[in-house]
């Protein structure tokens, strides 16, 4: 893959405009403030301590750099974005924190959804010849799945450990941070994602997982 294409590839993937803004300048600053703000209201609120909460943040934040992985198995070779977050203080201190709380998402991540598709729960029940097996595939998914359904699937599944962790309430307004802060820079421009989160950052298997696999479950109990 020569520069030239890689270039092309990567300016076509952020000239979505349903993705991605252009920026006129790093607002990396403006929300590293929005993010002290933010844990410094949870702290107070006491849903975690002030040690935890000094630790989660970023000394030297800068924006995500963006780059893109090439589908292979595709023709065109068509890029899969991914934000490299290092150093950045919103991707930093929210998503390390929802990953670390992952343990209260467990169950529900290890059990969504996939209904009657287990081999193990077939037993000797033969098929009918009606019946079919599919798989389906979501296409380019971690950006396109829609904040605030996102944001309500995680906040249903979530169930606070016992000790200090945040609210439902506070656990969608880190979420928010996250969806809406998600800047980045290439080739010297700065954009801002807007429209699903970003592979590369912390937060997004266990966002869509928890998406997919609540979408699945009203899908089945529609359908049942």
């Amino acid at each position: 893959m020569g520069k030239q294409f890689y270039r092309e590839e990567a300016n076509r993937l952020l000239g979505n405009p349903q993705h991605y803004k252009l920026l006129d300048s790093d607002p990396t600053q403006e929300i590293t403030q929005n993010v002290k703000r933010v844990i410094q209201k949870i702290v107070s609120n006491g849903s975690i301590d002030r040690k935890l909460g000094q630790n989660l943040l970023e000394n030297d934040p800068k924006p995500g750099r963006f780059y893109f992985l090439p589908k292979i198995h595709k023709e065109g070779n068509p890029g899969r974005p991914i934000i490299s977050g290092n150093g950045q203080r919103l991707k930093k201190f929210p998503n390390s924190w929802i990953s670390s709380s992952n343990l209260c998402f467990g169950p529900t991540v290890l059990c969504a959804g996939h209904y009657g598709f287990h081999p193990e729960n077939w037993g000797n029940k033969k098929s009918s010849l009606i019946s079919l097996l599919v798989t389906l595939d979501v296409s380019s998914l971690y950006t396109n799945i829609p904040n605030e359904e996102g944001i309500s699937a995680c906040t249903k599944a979530f169930k606070p450990k016992r000790g200090k962790t945040p609210t439902k309430k506070e656990l969608a307004e880190l979420m928010q941070l996250i969806l809406t802060n998600n800047n980045l820079v290439f080739g010297n421009k700065h954009y801002l994602q807007i429209h699903g989160t970003a592979m590369g950052t912390k937060m997004a298997p266990s966002f869509a997982n928890i998406f997919m696999g609540n979408l699945e479950k009203e899908f089945y109990l529609d359908k049942t």
